[in-house]
């Protein structure tokens, strides 16, 4: 072999080499793009969005509440440091989390559910049980308006 076809071997080599990786770094980037948002946030599995009377917030806390013992949920429910109208309400387990804010209006609480890892996706059928069930808790909660958005 002389040393200019093993130049042109090894060439080709590297540059096929350097093609899969370049693959590889497209396909991780494609997957990154469909679960995470411009800003680099996690973009949710599913949303809801519950509208109440301002004077139901307590029955909803007790109702995330119930619904966070009965399915193994660690839950904290904090103001959001805005205004002591606003909250947050976090709820995790190993697999996913789910944060229910009220940023803009003391009626509305927006309930978003996401992967805890987003390597390591939660089964459609877990988080459909889920959002089923919490809808459930929730509309024990009188005149209570419950919506499924994007």
């Amino acid at each position: 072999m002389t040393a200019k076809s093993t130049k042109l071997i090894t060439r080709l080599l590297l540059g096929m080499l350097l093609g899969v990786l370049l693959c590889i770094l497209g396909c991780i980037a494609a997957v990154a793009s469909n679960t995470i948002a411009g800003d680099g946030e996690q973009l949710p599995i599913r949303s809801l969005r519950v509208t109440i009377d301002e004077n139901q917030r307590e029955e909803l806390f007790d109702q995330l509440r119930k619904f966070a013992e009965k399915h193994g949920f660690k839950i904290s429910i904090r103001d959001s440091g805005l205004s002591d109208e606003l909250f947050v309400v976090d709820m995790r387990r190993d697999d996913i989390k789910i944060i229910s804010r009220n940023p803009f209006d003391p009626r509305i609480f927006r309930v978003s559910f996401y992967n805890k890892y987003p390597a390591l996706p939660t089964s459609q059928e877990t988080v459909d049980d889920l959002v089923n069930d919490l809808k459930a808790f929730i509309s024990e909660i009188p005149n209570v308006k419950i919506t499924e958005e994007n």
